[in-house]
């Protein structure tokens, strides 16, 4: 993302597209870092997804076939229901991290420019170690983590309608 030697602008340069500085702008600063986060991140939950993948017996789909189902059957009727749990830590887990997400948007932004990068962690932090006011500070990290078990919580009624029954 380095305005001069940045891989990014390197192919913008090469496609003939303007250079920018996309931590420096408020309008591409949390697309960027979403981006990095997004790299950073992918391969933890695909290898997440290919256990619960791997976890499905093939008897299921060969069964399946030789009672005449398509692929569309397979995937709605075997796939999805059993990786319902795989897909409920991925989640679950996604969504805690992106409410307690501070090292990469702090290291690349500080929240800034502006506040156009500011999060829930960030903003938590800076009311503690800058304004110092703890409790304060205390109260928004507590809210963030009550709209983490709404969350959950809504997570696991979804999925719970969609997994097969014990």
């Amino acid at each position: 993302l380095n305005t001069e030697w940045g891989v990014l602008n390197y192919f913008c340069r090469l496609l003939g597209l303007p250079v920018r500085n996309w931590l420096g702008i408020s309008s591409t600063a949390m697309g960027a870092l979403i981006m990095v986060d997004v790299w950073e991140k992918t391969p933890w939950f695909i290898l997440i997804l290919l256990a619960g993948l791997q976890s499905i017996s093939r008897n299921l789909y060969e069964a399946s076939k030789i009672d005449g189902a398509s692929r569309w059957q397979l995937f709605k009727y075997i796939t999805l229901p059993l990786l319902a749990p795989a897909c409920l830590v991925v989640l679950v887990l996604r969504t805690m991290m992106n409410f307690v997400w501070f090292d990469t948007a702090y290291i690349m932004t500080g929240g800034g420019p502006g506040y156009a990068t500011e999060l829930i962690s960030l903003h938590a932090y800076r009311y503690a170690f800058k304004y110092f006011r703890m409790g304060q500070a205390s109260a928004r990290a507590f809210l963030g983590v009550v709209v983490i078990m709404i969350m959950t919580y809504i997570y696991i009624k979804l999925l719970s309608k969609s997994s097969p029954a014990e």
